[in-house]
C-alpha cells in the first residue's frame, strides 16, 4: 500500500514538474551577441550593445544614426546599469544569455582593470565561455571598422578564433571569461586576452646611411639592398601594423597580458607563439 501511494505521489509531480514555465518566445527578448565596454565621457562607462534580435532598434548618438539599427550605445556607472536603462529605450528585453564576444579597451583594462568580472560573477545569463578581447583603440571605432550588422561581427570574430588560426601561434589558446577568472585567481599564473587594433600605415624605411659600423653581422648578411638594417619594429609581427592590401581594417592576434586584473602590456605574434 505504502509503494502505491509513493507512486502515486511520484506521478502526480510529474504532472506538477512538466510544460515549459519559464518559455521565452524568440521574438519577445532582444538578443545581445557583442558587448563592448569603453570610458564613458559623463560617466564610468559606455556600454556598446550589438543586438541579433528579430527585431531592429531603432538607435541614434552624438555622432548620428547608428549602422543598421542592431547597435546601441549607452553610459552608466556599470554594466549592469547600462544593461536596465537600455531596457527602458528597446521595445523588448535584452539578453545576455547568447552573448559571443565582450570587449573593452586597453585604456579601460589599464587603469581599472576587467571591470566585467565583477558583473559575470552576479548574473547567471552571461556564459563563461564568451570571448575576451582588448582593443587597442576604443571598441566604438572598432566596431565602425568591421562590417556592419552582426552577421559581419560574428563572421569575423570566429574566423580569428577557429582551430586554424590558433594552430599557427599568433593567437592565445584558451581566452574565454571562464580562463580568466580561473587564471586571475592562481598564484602561478596570469591572465591573457586577445588582442585587437586597428590596422594603421606601414611605417616608412628609414632613409638616409647607417651609422659606422651599425647592422655590420658575419657577412653582411643584416644588411639589405640600401646598406641600412630593416628596423626592429619592421621585423616583428605587431597588430596594427599591417603587411597586407586588403581585408578588414583590423588586425586580430597577438595577447593581452594581465597581472591579475589589470594589463600590464601586451605581446605581438612572436611573443605571442613562445
Amino acid at each position: 500500500m505504502r509503494r502505491r501511494r509513493a507512486l502515486i505521489g511520484l506521478l502526480s509531480l510529474l504532472l506538477v514538474l512538466s510544460g515549459c514555465w519559464d518559455m521565452r518566445e524568440l521574438e519577445e527578448a532582444n538578443y545581445v551577441i557583442a558587448l563592448g565596454v569603453d570610458k564613458g565621457k559623463k560617466e564610468r562607462l559606455s556600454v556598446t550593445f550589438v543586438l541579433a534580435g528579430p527585431h531592429q532598434v531603432a538607435a541614434s548618438s552624438e555622432e548620428g544614426e547608428t549602422k543598421g539599427g542592431n547597435r546601441i550605445t549607452v553610459e552608466a556607472p556599470t554594466i549592469a546599469g547600462a544593461n536596465a536603462y537600455l531596457n527602458t529605450v528597446v521595445p523588448r528585453p535584452t539578453s545576455l544569455a547568447q552573448t559571443k564576444l565582450i570587449m573593452i579597451s586597453e585604456e579601460l583594462v589599464r587603469s581599472e582593470g576587467m571591470v566585467i568580472l565583477d558583473e559575470s560573477s552576479r548574473s547567471r545569463n552571461l556564459r563563461r565561455s564568451t570571448m575576451i578581447v582588448v582593443t587597442k583603440q576604443p571598441v566604438s571605432k572598432i566596431l565602425d571598422s568591421l562590417p556592419p550588422g552582426p552577421e559581419g561581427l560574428n563572421d569575423f570574430a570566429f574566423l580569428q578564433t577557429s582551430a586554424e588560426a590558433r594552430r599557427s601561434g599568433f593567437l592565445p589558446v584558451r581566452t574565454s571569461l571562464n580562463d580568466f577568472l580561473i587564471r586571475a585567481s592562481t598564484a602561478y599564473q596570469e591572465p591573457v586576452a586577445y588582442y585587437a587594433a586597428l590596422v594603421e600605415p606601414k611605417p616608412k624605411e628609414e632613409s638616409g646611411k647607417p651609422e659606422e659600423g651599425a647592422g655590420k653581422q658575419a657577412g653582411g648578411s643584416a644588411k639589405q639592398e640600401g646598406g641600412s638594417a630593416k628596423p626592429e619594429s619592421q621585423r616583428r609581427l605587431v597588430p596594427g601594423i599591417s603587411r597586407r592590401k586588403g581585408g578588414p581594417a583590423v588586425d586580430f592576434f597577438g595577447a593581452a597580458a594581465f597581472r591579475q586584473t589589470k594589463m600590464v602590456g601586451a605581446l605581438d605574434a612572436q611573443d605571442t607563439r613562445a
